[in-house]
This record gives structure tokens, sequence and C-alpha cells, in this order.
């Protein structure tokens, strides 16, 4: 599936540029607002991201700022904006945007530099896969579940996991019993390649 994702609080934009690559052939899912994205994009499959830069409540920016670094990669992203400055397309730069385009744009510039991007995600993500794969399994996790397999693949023993987190150990046990069964791993083991390759361990 070539996603395309559409980050835009405007509905007739979102809808007509949904038409646009859809007609292309890419599979478009849109969201009206840059906190929506940032909340699903851990499961979200690697695709383009056309991302509005002014937007209320989080602008795209703002956006950029909140997604980890791990994800970045797999969403190259392509700012869009009515109010192109070149401050701004230095600013999109140096956030690590693809490439910047200014409203109104033809059809044709826009579905280009969305098959030149997924041209070059293919290839990444064809190296990358075994991250991409402990990304998606490690996002199934709670926030305490995470932190247990971080203190785990640290090399602590339970008792430790416990005192660092304020818990029982009988508490940690069930944690990394809950987590072993999102991971769908049995070994304290392959937990850890899996923390390892989805970048948890630092």
């Amino acid at each position: 599936m070539r996603a395309v994702y559409i980050v835009d609080d405007d509905a007739s934009i979102r809808r007509s540029t949904a038409f646009l690559v859809q007609s292309a052939g890419y599979h478009p899912l849109a969201f009206t607002s840059a906190s929506n994205f940032l909340r699903e994009a851990s499961i979200l499959a690697p695709g383009v991201l056309l991302l509005d830069v002014r937007m209320p409540e989080m602008d795209g920016f703002g956006l950029l700022d909140g997604l980890p670094a791990a994800l970045g990669a797999l969403f190259p992203i392509v700012m869009v904006t009515g109010h192109g400055d070149l401050a701004t397309a230095v600013q999109a730069i140096r956030h690590g945007v693809r490439d910047f385009l200014e409203k109104p744009y033809e059809d044709h510039e826009l579905l280009g530099i969305v098959a030149r991007l997924w041209d070059d995600l293919a290839g990444h993500l064809a190296r990358i896969e075994p991250q991409i794969v402990a990304l998606r399994l490690t996002g199934k996790l709670t926030e305490r579940e995470r932190e247990v397999l971080i203190l785990l693949s640290q090399g602590k023993p339970n008792k430790l996991v416990a005192h660092a987190l304020d818990l029982s150990t009988r508490t940690v046990e069930m944690h990394r019993a809950q987590m072993f069964e999102r991971l769908g791993v049995r070994t304290l083991a392959e937990a850890t390649r899996l923390a390892v390759a989805a970048g948890l361990l630092g």
C-alpha cells in the first residue's frame, strides 16, 4: 500500500488532495490536525506526508518537533503552504522536510514530488524492515510496559526495576508478562532485540 497522509485543517483541501493522489494510485488518509496525526503516527504504515504549515492549535512545525526521530524517516515530508517565504522554507529544510510546495500548485507538481519521495522511501524501507517491525510492535506497549522493557533490556533484574519504578516485584512481573504478550516474544533476549531495533535504548 502506497500511503499518502494529508494533514490540513481545510476540509476542501483534504478532499481535493485525497482525490488527486488516489487517482494516481496512492492510498490517501487525511487528518484534520497535527495532533491527530501524531497520536496515530506509531501505528501508521510508512508513507509520504503532505503537511500544511499554518494550522490552529499546532502548526506544521509543531508536528515536526513532536515526531520521534525513529519515525521521521518513515514519513518523508512535503510541506505545503499558502504563505511561502524564504525564512519558512529554510526552517522547513532544517527540520528535515524533503520538499516545499507553495499553494496554489499544479497537480503534476505535487504528484511528481510524491512519486519521487515514494521511490526513495521504498528503497529505505527495504533496508530498515527490522526497525519497522520493532517500532510497530513496541508501539503497542503502554507507557509503563515500555519503561519495564527498557529497564529489563538494560540488564536490571525485576527487583531493581520495581525499585526504580516504585512498584512491587509482582506488578513488574505482571507488566513483563503483558509486555511479552504484546510483543509476541517468549524471552527477554527477543524483547531486548526489539527494544534495540526500535531505538528505545538510546
